[in-house]
């Protein structure tokens, strides 16, 4: 099952190599679409308690959000596809936002090497 959110990208905090990133869609419509990875074990920091980081991050961007199903990677890594679609500025917005809740679960719970 796919979950909606909006999320922000932090460097260096999605896998080992940083965050993937790929954008497609049409230049010309209203909206984009950029799917970045997130490291599995920073998603429900994303997602948050019963969703509510995800819609939030969704209502003040303005941009929707889904998250690949548990076992659905990125390729070759371990991270997990966050697709953010919507205007250019909600994309980034949210993707910004992301990014802060992977740091902030990244400081409360560093991982051991």
């Amino acid at each position: 099952m796919e979950q909606m959110a909006s999320e922000g990208n932090t460097q260096g905090l999605m896998s080992s190599t940083g965050p993937t990133r790929s954008s497609q869609g049409s230049r010309e419509g209203p909206s984009d679409s950029v799917t970045i990875g997130v490291a599995d074990e920073h998603i429900g920091a994303v997602v948050g308690r019963g969703g509510r980081n995800i819609m939030e991050i969704s209502q003040v961007s303005g941009a929707r959000i889904k998250i690949s199903d548990r076992g659905d990677f990125m390729s070759g890594t371990s991270d997990r596809k966050v697709t953010i679609t919507g205007a250019r500025e909600a994309i980034r917005t949210a993707e910004a936002m992301i990014m802060q809740k992977v740091s902030a679960n990244a400081e409360r719970d560093p991982i051991e090497m």
